[in-house]
């Protein structure tokens, strides 16, 4: 499936509660150019985290993030995801947090999802694997599928822990999808991926892989991936995707065995378009709702250039 992620600098995170149509017309927009899951607007969503003078609580904020899901969901019939992302305890140069410190806050932050009507939860953006096997132990309190990506590069996670090392330990753990998003490019996370799966398949573990990655080309980036490259985070747009290239990459994803297939930064409506185009094999013959108007095949220029 093809997941839709909307903005991820946490200071627009209060959007949702201050422009709710804004964001659901997003979510609609996603939906028509294929997209089968709607995640709720709540990226780093931590009270001490919220941008100086937000108006808004974490509760308030996640209240609007699950009513824009669900009406999207209940217009274009997408699966509703609610996420929640690190603690940021583990960074920083202090001691290590407890597991009862991280669990509380983030059973803090997920608590509102249980007065509302969600299908997954996604345990994502996590640099630590320790971190991620607490979080993955409290979104299964929730007794729904439960998804947990990895933001991490071919080097493994924060402290060094390979790829495949983060995969098993997050299938031991009771996570029902396992893979990577953000910060690192398509073609890295492939690689990525490919170390996950065979981990996994060499402990006999069989979790359903994601990917989200990054949507910009980032060859040149560090262990923080986009985070390090000398355009972030306010002149990357010469970087980006082309659909063609998201095109290629969602082929090359669904090979590798890939089949939560996404994006994170970077991609737009039309990206997960294209991919759904290129994927309409293996979704049924089913184009999305928007490509009628994409010249998906060339129809139109084909015929332009037969009058040339």
């Amino acid at each position: 499936t093809t997941e839709i992620y909307t903005l991820s600098l946490h200071d627009a995170l209060p959007i949702s509660a201050e422009h709710p149509d804004a964001v659901h017309q997003l979510g609609i927009e996603f939906a028509r150019a294929g997209a089968d899951v709607t995640q709720t607007f709540s990226f780093w969503c931590h009270e001490d985290k919220l941008p100086k003078g937000c108006k808004f609580s974490v509760d308030e904020i996640n209240q609007s993030a699950c009513d824009i899901a669900n009406r999207v969901s209940a217009s274009k019939d997408t699966i509703v995801a609610a996420g929640v992302t690190q603690t940021g305890m583990f960074q920083g140069d202090g001691p290590r947090p407890s597991k009862q410190a991280v669990q509380d806050e983030l059973r803090e932050a997920l608590k509102i999802y249980k007065l509302n009507k969600i299908n997954l939860v996604i345990v994502e953006y996590f640099r630590n694997i320790i971190e991620m096997e607490w979080a993955i132990e409290v979104a299964l309190e929730f007794g729904l599928p439960v998804a947990a990506t990895m933001c991490m590069g071919p080097g493994g996670d924060e402290s060094g822990v390979s790829a495949g090392e983060c995969a098993v330990r997050m299938a031991r753990a009771g996570a029902h999808i396992v893979g990577t998003n953000c910060l690192f490019d398509p073609w890295s996370l492939l690689e990525v991926m490919k170390e996950m799966k065979d981990a996994l398949k060499l402990f006999k573990l069989d979790p359903y892989l994601m990917a989200q990655p990054n949507g910009y080309r980032i060859p040149d980036a560090g262990s923080f991936g986009w985070c390090e490259i000398e355009e972030f985070p306010f002149a990357v747009e010469p970087r980006q995707l082309t659909r063609w290239e998201a095109r290629k990459w969602a082929r090359s994803a669904y090979d590798l065995g890939i089949r939560y297939i996404g994006g994170c930064c970077g991609f737009e409506p039309y990206h997960i378009r294209a991919m759904a185009e290129e994927l309409r094999d293996v979704r049924g013959g089913v184009l999305p709702e928007s490509s009628d108007k994409s010249d998906w095949d060339l129809a139109i220029h084909k015929i332009g250039r037969a009058h040339v």
